[in-house]
């Protein structure tokens, strides 16, 4: 009798999620478009003049990233 009860409450469960239609390659595309432009226009913000003004994180690999930006990433 638990297992049955058990088995109702995960079918109930993986019925009840929203099942989301999957996104468009339009929809992707235009996500990788806009994220393509903010970084571009991150970059052109900051002046690379000096490599040493730079701080070296680690976050998956390492990276440069400015001060001027720093507290923005973390």
């Amino acid at each position: 009798m638990k297992i049955f009860f058990l088995l109702f409450a995960v079918a109930t469960l993986l019925f009840a999620c929203d099942k989301n239609e999957e996104k468009s390659y339009l929809y992707w595309s235009n996500l990788v478009s806009e994220k393509y432009a903010g970084i571009n226009l991150l970059t052109q913000s900051v002046p690379c003049t000096d490599i040493e003004e730079f701080d070296l994180i680690n976050q998956n690999g390492y990276y440069l990233v400015h001060p001027s930006i720093h507290k923005d990433t973390i």
